[in-house]
């Protein structure tokens, strides 16, 4: 998930993910969660006054960072993965190299 404020209805300006002064601040404010896998968009939640193009273009910056968030977590899920895999291999006495002769 991630959000996007409009600062000012014609400055055409996005925060996105904003402070929470920002979003008392802003004329709008939108949040959108993703499940890219699925390309499914389950949550877009949208409050405040803006024109269409804002609002438009705050779910596209929005969009790109939920799937960039996203992206690092699958890397960081990732990685813990393969530390936790080691460890467990390593505490086994696995992990090592393997002689072919016996």
């Amino acid at each position: 998930a991630c959000g996007a404020a409009i600062p000012n209805e014609g400055s055409g300006r996005v925060l996105l993910d904003p402070s929470a002064s920002e979003e008392r601040a802003a004329s709008s404010r939108l949040v959108a969660a993703t499940v890219p896998e699925l390309s499914h968009l389950p949550l877009l939640e949208q409050e405040g006054r803006a024109q269409f193009e804002a609002v438009a273009a705050a779910l596209r910056h929005a969009l790109g960072g939920a799937a960039t968030v996203h992206e690092r977590m699958r890397e960081a899920l990732l990685a813990e993965g393969q530390t936790a895999s080691s460890a467990r291999k390593r505490s086994r006495g696995g992990g090592g190299a393997v002689d072919a002769a016996a």
